[in-house]
Formats: C-alpha cells, structure tokens, sequence
C-alpha cells in the first residue's frame, strides 16, 4: 500500500487485494487519507474500473504526478493468463475514483510467475522507473516516458530480487532495495536507473527479504527489514522482529 503526499501535511493511499466484481470490471477499494501528516486517517470505499475479470491487487506504489493525477501501481491476472501482470491505476480527482490506464509488463513467457510486485518512482527528467519480481527469478525493470501510458520493454538488472523497493533522495542518488536470497540494496548515483553500481546484501539471516528504505532527513536512509522463519539461516537475536539499518549517502 503506497503512500502520496498532495502537498503540506496531506497524505493519501489506496488499498485494493482482488475481491469480487460488484458488476462487470468494477472492483472495490480503500481510498484513505490524512490532513495532519499521518497522525489521524480517514477512509472510504471508492470504485475501481478495470477489464472485465481482472481483479487488482494494489502494490507499494501511489504517486502524485505534477498534473495532479494519482498512479498507483498493481499486479493480478486477466482471465486466461497464466501468468502475472503489472499495471497502473489512475485517478483524476484526488482518489475518488480510479481505473485502469496501462499494463507496465505482460509476458507469457516472462520467468517464473511473471512481472508482479511492482514499485515506481517519479524521476526528476519526468520519467517513471518500475522495478519488477519475476518470482524467485531475475529483477527487472521498465521505463515510461508519456506519464504511465506506455512502458518499455523490460530489461534485467539483477538475477534475483523479491519485493523491490526504490526511493529517490534529496541528493539525486536513487536507491533500490530488494531481497531473497538475502536482504540486498544498489544504487544509481545519477537518479536515472540507467547504471545501477555498488550492489550487496546488508542482512543474511532468516526473514521475508522483503524491506522497505525511506529518505527521514538529508542523506539518511533507513532501510527495514525482518527477521523471522519465512526463509533462510538462523540469524542472531530473536525471530518475528522489524528492524533498521541507519545508512548516509553521499551523491557522486
């Protein structure tokens, strides 16, 4: 579930996880939102129209485009498909309502599952960047460059990453977290997605590998992750916790 801010203390998300057609191509989500930064939320049901038997399954990503619509990102699968897709949701009035806009990836022949767990960010040349799982295969990504509408076909980055997540610092570095095996991290120091560099893993032990990193004050990212029995060696310290690595970046 993302996370967008409108501006000032306004904050905004969406939750959808499949559901039932409430009539041909109309699913059901939770629009939430908060006027004072995150301290209190609100919620409502809004209405979600997509193709006919395509359920959405909203992941990570909610961004608030400078022509003021909102594009969330979500994965499922259409009737007939045997694989996973990645897609994009839009809003044009604030996250009353949404709809369907453009598949980021869909191939049947992609690995293992298919493109699912999708996560976006905004670029500063205006360029959306989507990372992608493909199961316990490689990580891939893609590149929009008309606001979401269409995407290109996506290219290898790495020969494994579970749950992407990418944050784009102050500082213009881009950063990219993903996990399994291990918790891992990479970076593009130019914020383009272009060259990833410096790629390794910060955490070993037991867990999802699943993490997510957020920029909390200029050049600080804290990077979460877990530590628990889904997966992998015995770590030290007790199962079932959420943890933090503190890390400074300094751009290039």
């Amino acid at each position: 579930m993302g996370v967008a801010r409108l501006g000032g203390p306004k904050l905004v998300s969406l939750h959808a996880w499949g559901g039932q057609e409430a009539e041909p191509g109309l699913y059901r989500g939770t629009f939430r939102w908060s006027d004072d930064g995150g301290s209190t939320w609100e919620s409502r049901e809004v209405d979600i129209r997509m193709p006919p038997g395509t359920p959405p399954f909203t992941h990570r990503s909610l961004v608030a485009m400078p022509d003021g619509e909102l594009l969330a990102t979500y994965y499922g699968n259409r009737p007939g498909e045997a694989k996973y897709h990645s897609g994009l949701l839009r809003s044009t009035d604030q996250g009353s309502s949404w709809e369907y806009l453009a598949d980021i990836a869909y191939d049947p022949e992609a690995p293992s599952e298919g493109y699912c767990e999708p996560v976006m960010a905004l670029l500063r040349n205006g360029d959306l960047l989507c990372m992608l799982r493909t199961g316990a295969g490689p990580l891939y990504q893609t590149r929009s460059t008309d606001g979401g509408r269409t995407w290109s076909k996506p290219e290898q980055v790495m020969d494994h990453g579970v749950c992407p997540d990418l944050c784009l610092m102050g500082n213009g570095v881009l950063v990219c977290s993903y996990g399994r095996p291990n918790a891992g991290i990479m970076f593009s120091y130019d914020g383009t997605g272009n060259r990833w560099e410096d790629a390794h893993d910060l955490y070993w032990g037991m867990g999802s590998s699943y993490t997510t990193i957020r920029e909390v004050e200029p050049g600080l990212l804290l990077y979460f992750y877990d530590q628990s029995a889904f997966a992998g060696n015995p770590g030290p310290g007790p199962l079932n916790e959420i943890r933090v690595a503190r890390i400074r970046i300094a751009g290039k």
